[in-house]
């Protein structure tokens, strides 16, 4: 994938904070207009954890572990999203984006976090939901071809 001041491009950000700064870097890197490339979704926000939310990323470990087994599990605790809950809000963007930009030549990036990420793949795969950190490990700012 290459953006070029020439392509015609969307870019789809998380409204954190660090996703939108990097949409921002994304698009002014390839000369493309940040405010008119750049939408914020809250269909890739980070997954919700529940109990687990700002404390130490060690402790998500459990939370994985369980969605190799049950990924309509939740984490305990209000906001805790399973990986079903994931790829059914990220299935809905992925619907729209496909209906608006099918047989255009649109480039479309979706800048989000990596448990959202792994699950956007699988989703858009159609594979195991189970095997989302698996099949579709994400490294911190690695760009993956969907």
């Amino acid at each position: 994938m290459e953006l070029t001041r020439s392509s015609t491009a969307v870019i789809y950000a998380s409204p954190f904070s660090r996703t939108v700064e990097t949409a921002r870097l994304c698009a002014e890197a390839a000369g493309l207009d940040p405010a008119s490339t750049i939408h914020e979704s809250l269909a890739i926000r980070e997954r919700g954890f529940g109990d687990l939310e700002m404390q130490s990323h060690d402790l998500y470990e459990t939370v994985w572990a369980r969605d190799n087994i049950d990924p309509t599990e939740r984490p305990t605790g209000a906001g805790g999203e399973s990986v079903t809950d994931v790829s059914e809000r990220v299935g809905c963007l992925l619907t729209k984006v496909k209906t608006t930009y099918e047989g255009t030549d649109t480039t479309i990036v979706f800048v989000t976090h990596g448990d959202c990420g792994q699950i956007l793949l699988a989703t858009a795969r159609g594979t195991d939901l189970r095997r989302h950190r698996l099949d579709n490990a994400l490294e911190t700012g690695e760009l993956r071809r969907v």
